[in-house]
C-alpha cells in the first residue's frame, strides 16, 4: 500500500495501470500494493509531500524500475 498527501505544491503521480493524477495541496490518494509509481513535481515552486508506505514482511521496500511507468 502507498498513500500520499500534499502539504506544499503539487505533484504528479505515473502509475502502469492508471492515467497521471495531479494533487495539490491537502489532496492525497493511496495505491494498491504492488503498483509502479513515480512521483514528479508538476509546479514551479518546491512541493512537499508526506508518502506512507506499507510493505509486507520479506518484501523489498522498493525496486527499481527498468522505465517509467507508462501512465
Amino acid at each position: 500500500l502507498a498513500a500520499f498527501y500534499v502539504l506544499n505544491g503539487a505533484i504528479s503521480i505515473k502509475s502502469a495501470h492508471l492515467a497521471a493524477l495531479t494533487l495539490s495541496v491537502g489532496q492525497g490518494a493511496a495505491f494498491l500494493p504492488d503498483t509502479d509509481l513515480q512521483e514528479t513535481n508538476t509546479g514551479s515552486a518546491q512541493a512537499s509531500y508526506l508518502e506512507f508506505i506499507v510493505t509486507p514482511v520479506g518484501q523489498r521496500f522498493e525496486v527499481p524500475l527498468q522505465q517509467p511507468p507508462a501512465g
